[in-house]
């Protein structure tokens, strides 16, 4: 696949003008603003940029997020429209034909009552239409640790299954609005 697509790319041609044409897909990790649950884990307003912001590495040097006015969009927060409006529009521009939102949904002793975190974006993008793409959802069904940080041990929100069925159709009747939106 890596192969034919460079390929292609090196005769001066354009993946997605390629028969049939790969549809490229972008992971979309919702976490670029702040949830309750990484105030509660890491301090108030800690989102993905926190740790990006303020890192310097000198070889390779890191390359910052570029501004608005270079044409990024800087250190955004998701439940801007704006910044999901533009998100839809540099994917297209680029060729990605669409997002993998990733999906948390808990269950355990150290879950939220209505076993969803970050869900902001996603439902957001129900209600305004943006990012105006075609999705999918990918369940991170796994617990959150911090590893990241040398934990391994240590759990955050456990991810546990049960024989409850009431809970499993639940998360699917959450699920239900995306499943029938015309971009899923």
């Amino acid at each position: 696949e890596r192969v034919f697509s460079s390929w292609v790319l090196s005769r001066g041609g354009r993946v997605h003008d390629m028969q049939p044409a790969p549809r490229p897909l972008a992971l979309y990790f919702p976490q670029f603003h702040a949830v309750p649950e990484n105030d509660r884990f890491w301090g108030a307003n800690f989102t993905e940029w926190t740790l990006l912001r303020d890192l310097v590495l000198s070889d390779p040097p890191l390359k910052k997020p570029l501004s608005v006015d270079e044409g990024g969009l800087g250190y955004y927060d998701l439940q801007d429209y704006t910044t999901r409006q533009r998100q839809a529009h540099l994917a297209r521009q680029y060729g990605v034909t669409g997002f993998c939102f990733y999906h948390y949904w808990f269950s355990g002793e150290q879950a939220p009552p209505n076993h969803l975190v970050m869900g902001k974006i996603p439902e957001a993008m129900l209600r305004d239409g943006q990012p105006n793409v075609p999705f999918m959802l990918s369940w991170a069904n796994e617990p959150w640790t911090k590893r990241w940080t040398g934990e391994q041990d240590t759990t955050l929100l456990s991810q546990t299954y049960g024989n409850d069925e009431a809970e499993w159709i639940e998360h699917y009747d959450y699920l239900v609005p995306f499943f029938q939106n015309v971009n899923y």
